[in-house]
Order: structure tokens, then C-alpha cells, then sequence
């Protein structure tokens, strides 16, 4: 009686530590599982935060040595082959470095896309890593937009032409030129004390005072500027025929 009622007894504990070990078999394997995936998540998000504020200082170490580029806005593939070309042209970033002094001189912060010459020099400047730029793609819809002003209407979504587009620019540079005066202005103290010294040789009349210091930095033309003569002579009246501007020549 007593023997039946021990193997009861122990059949009824060997059937409860089953069920227990069962159990926690169940609990360890959904822990395990629950970490599995919380240590997934964790994974994904340092490899996350690695790739976004982790090597900010190595991409900003290769964008030094890296000429930024240039987004095509539909089809301006043509302008920003001639941005491109121009920015490889250090005499004419050094001449509209020259020709907006002006701006910056009278105004302490010019409208950056008021004016043509400012505008190309600020992207001129940023393709040819002259100026600190944190972009590594650049907009140049800026200069369609400022030759807007100056009446032309240049679409973004229209195949243009890259040396149309050279003359375009070249001229609107001219145009921005002769629309400054001529003459320097009286309250225009930099330019009068720049003038140079008259020697007594270069005075004819002591009631005539000389004349008003010219602004040669107006005057100064752009690097592409030129003049093509002809040898053409007449037979009749030997005339020779006079030269005209270009600003660029065709090698054809």
C-alpha cells in the first residue's frame, strides 16, 4: 500500500518537473528569441548612426580634394560644360574678382544674384574649390535666373548651346559694364586717391584743372575680349578695313 502510494507519488513529481523543465525551455527559447531580435535592432541602429554621423570627418576630408559638381536641371548640360570650362580659367576668375570690387566696396552685402559678375564668381569659385562649400552638388539655376534679369530667356528643359550661351554671358558682362559711370564719383574718395600724380610736363594751361579720374577698373575688359582686323586694303582709295570686337574665335 505504502509502496503504491510512493510510486504515485513520485510518478505524479517526475510529471511535474517534466512540465517544469517544459516550461522553462519554452521561457529560455522566447528570451532567447526576444534578444535575438532586440540585439538585431541594436545592430541596425549603431550601423545607422556610423553611417550618418560616423565618418563626417573623413567625407569632409575627401570633399577638400574634390571638385563639387553640378545638377543637370532638365537640360543644362550646356551650361554647366561652359561653368566647368570657365572655372578652369584663372585669369577670368581673377578679373571678375576685380570687376565686383565695386559692389562689395559701396555695399557691405551685395544681393548675391542681383548682378551677373557676382553671381558667376560665387560658382566659379566653388567649382574651382576656391571657395568653402559644405555642398558636393551644386544649383546652378542661379545664373538663369540672373540672365533672366538682362533679358534673356534661357529654358532649363530646352537643348541650348554652349558657345551661344559663352556670347550670351560675355555680352552681359559688357552691358553690366557700361552701365556704370565713366566718371568717378566725387564722394568716391578710393578712387580719387588712387589717381596718378600730373607731372609739369602734362600741364598746358594753369586755368584749366585736369580732368576727372576715369575708373579704369570699369574700363578694363574681360580676358575673352579681342579685336580681328583684316589686311583687306581698296585699289582705289587704299582704305583699310576697320577692326571689329570678338570675343571668341572659331578654329575652323
Amino acid at each position: 500500500m505504502l509502496s503504491s502510494r510512493a510510486e504515485a507519488a513520485m510518478a505524479a513529481a517526475d510529471r511535474a518537473i517534466q512540465r517544469f523543465l517544459r516550461t522553462g525551455a519554452a521561457v529560455r527559447y522566447k528570451v532567447m528569441k526576444n534578444w535575438g531580435v532586440i540585439g538585431g535592432i541594436a545592430a541596425a541602429l549603431a550601423a545607422g548612426i556610423y553611417v550618418i554621423w560616423g565618418p563626417i570627418t573623413e567625407r569632409k576630408k575627401r570633399r577638400k580634394g574634390l571638385v563639387p559638381g553640378l545638377v543637370n536641371l532638365g537640360n543644362t548640360c550646356f551650361m554647366n560644360s561652359l561653368l566647368q570650362g570657365l572655372s578652369a580659367c584663372p585669369a577670368f576668375i581673377k578679373w571678375l574678382e576685380e570687376f565686383t570690387t565695386q559692389y562689395t566696396r559701396d555695399q557691405k552685402e551685395p544681393p548675391p544674384h542681383q548682378y551677373l559678375s557676382l553671381t558667376l564668381l560665387h560658382l566659379l569659385k566653388a567649382l574651382s574649390c576656391q571657395e568653402v562649400t559644405d555642398d558636393e552638388v551644386l544649383d546652378a539655376s542661379c545664373l538663369l535666373d540672373v540672365l533672366r534679369m538682362y533679358r534673356w530667356q534661357i529654358s532649363s528643359f530646352e537643348e541650348q548651346d554652349a558657345h551661344e550661351l559663352f556670347h550670351v554671358i560675355t555680352s552681359s558682362l559688357e552691358d553690366e559694364r557700361d552701365r556704370q559711370p565713366r566718371v568717378t564719383h566725387l564722394f568716391d574718395v578710393h578712387s580719387l586717391e588712387q589717381q596718378s600724380e600730373i607731372t609739369p610736363k602734362q600741364i598746358t594751361c594753369r586755368t584749366r584743372g585736369s580732368p576727372h579720374p576715369t575708373s579704369n577698373h570699369w574700363k578694363s575688359q574681360h580676358p575673352f575680349h579681342g579685336r580681328l582686323t583684316s589686311n583687306m586694303v581698296c585699289k582705289h582709295c587704299e582704305h583699310q578695313v576697320s577692326t571689329t570686337p570678338v570675343r571668341s574665335l572659331l578654329l575652323t
